[in-house]
């Protein structure tokens, strides 16, 4: 079996090596960008695995013409891979789980970091300007921290925040009984209106695109921030920066951005990321930016790559695949 693993970064390869060690009939071919056609050209390919790289349907269909037929997401999210172009392709998809941990730890420091200015303090600092006038910062203990999706990562995130003395609201279709005592669900609007902190866990779709738009950021806070470590097109970038440049918003930390595809997990020092909108959140003070990397521990890689290559040998094999996305069998 021969796996194109894409978007791969350094701290990956020693788990590909490991992986093909254990199963000596599979070979790991690593890209660390994006694919492109000329990928699919001349060659062959039974499985294309991918963590957040844009899969569409030329590439799609490039794969399947080099013999692909299994995709394998090492992401939670999957909204990169045309599931429709898959299906008419006679693809499976299928994406997995991984330690909540990982986002919901790097979610508190996300929290952090923008409530104690730490963004002004280590410019300052590498500065040589040891000042500290106009850094004084939050306290996380006693505010009210909104959850929009209390799944895993939201569930994991709110037992965190108990220890911190946070009174903590969430909403979510599927209210989970072991979280009584330390949430209240509420709905969105409510949570928008009562948060000082609003932090995003939820899968992208087409419901959930923009579910923070100009409307919700206007029922928040002025002197809340918020937090996304789940998927960009979740936030109206341009509502946002416009809330934060009027001060109607007092920060965010920010995993995901809109349009990150063009930029995330590529080496661009020469490159001009044209991209008004994030270049003017990257200008701010008040706000962290991060490169979609919530979930990188190495506990979590070795999960990702483990877990998607393993669904691939499953699919060879004809068993049943946990996280499988439902797909034809062939194509229509």
């Amino acid at each position: 079996m021969r796996i194109f693993a894409y978007d791969a970064n350094a701290g990956e390869i020693e788990f590909y090596r490991e992986f093909e060690r254990d199963h000596p009939d599979v070979e790991v071919v690593e890209f660390f960008g994006y694919p492109t056609i000329d990928d699919f050209t001349d060659t062959h390919v039974d499985v294309v695995s991918t963590s957040g790289a844009p899969f569409g349907a030329d590439l799609i269909e490039a794969a399947a013409k080099a013999g692909c037929r299994y995709v394998c997401a090492r992401s939670i999210g999957y909204d990169n891979i045309d599931l429709e172009a898959a299906a008419r392709c006679g693809m499976r998809v299928s994406n997995v789980t991984y330690s909540p941990h990982s986002v919901a730890e790097y979610t508190v420091m996300m929290m952090l970091m923008v409530l104690r200015k730490i963004r002004p303090m280590l410019r300052r600092f590498d500065a040589q300007d040891f000042r500290t006038d106009g850094l004084e910062g939050g306290e996380l203990a006693g505010r009210t921290v909104g959850i929009i999706g209390a799944g895993n990562i939201g569930a994991t995130l709110a037992r965190c925040l108990s220890g911190f003395g946070c009174e903590i609201l969430a909403t979510d279709p599927y209210p989970r009984p072991d979280l009584d005592t330390i949430v209240t669900y509420v709905d969105l609007d409510e949570l928008l209106r009562r948060s000082d902190v609003v932090t995003i866990h939820m899968a992208l779709s087409e419901q959930t695109r923009h579910l923070i738009d100009r409307d919700a950021l206007a029922q928040m806070k002025p002197d809340a921030i918020l937090i996304n470590c789940a998927r960009g097109p979740m936030v109206d970038t341009a509502a946002l920066v416009d809330a934060l440049a009027e001060g109607r918003l007092a920060g965010a930390g920010l995993d995901v951005v809109e349009g990150e595809e063009a930029f995330s997990y590529r080496d661009l020092p020469t490159h001009i990321v044209d991209d008004v909108a994030f270049a003017r959140l990257r200008a701010m003070p008040n706000v962290v930016v991060t490169s979609h990397m919530a979930y990188l521990t190495r506990e979590v890689v070795r999960e990702t790559v483990q877990r998607g290559f393993g669904h691939a040998l499953m699919f060879a094999a004809g068993e049943d695949v946990p996280f499988e996305i439902a797909l034809p069998d062939v194509a229509d």
